[in-house]
């Protein structure tokens, strides 16, 4: 199911599942799929929800430890431990994933969020006479 911002149709938003157990993103993804969005939307692949087992003993998880742009937090850093420990002890393979350029990224994404450089929502915010906040103001300069 796509969501477009006004004014920027390059960025499709998505939805998507936060959830605790992998029984939820099971249930979240069956029931949105057995709605066969795709008779209405036709940018959607008419594939339905499909329950498989895995064989933990073939599986292999990369974990990306820091993008070279934003460095996690070390609450994070440590919850990733844990999990890898986790995995490593359901026999899982874990190998580390190194990103590929994500500065280069952000600046072309980051492009496309505000194609007209932002100017229509800094029109917004001076006809309602708003200053933007610190982050609005550095999201809103993006790429600099």
């Amino acid at each position: 199911m796509m969501v477009t911002q006004a004014r920027s149709q390059s960025i499709l938003g998505t939805i998507g599942p936060l959830a605790r157990a992998r029984e939820d993103i099971n249930l979240f993804m069956k029931i949105i799929l057995d709605t066969e969005l795709w008779r209405t939307e036709p940018s959607l692949v008419p594939i339905p929800w499909r329950t498989i087992t895995l064989d933990s003993t073939n599986l292999t998880v990369a974990v990306m430890w820091d993008d070279g742009v934003v460095q996690p937090h070390p609450p994070i850093i440590r919850a990733l431990h844990e999990t890898v420990e986790q995995l490593k002890t359901a026999g899982i393979r874990v190998i580390d994933w190194e990103p590929v350029d994500h500065q280069k990224s952000w600046d072309l994404i980051s492009a496309l969020y505000f194609c007209n450089g932002a100017q229509a929502e800094r029109d917004l915010m001076t006809e309602a006479d708003e200053q933007p906040l610190p982050l609005t103001n550095w999201i809103l300069n993006q790429p600099e």
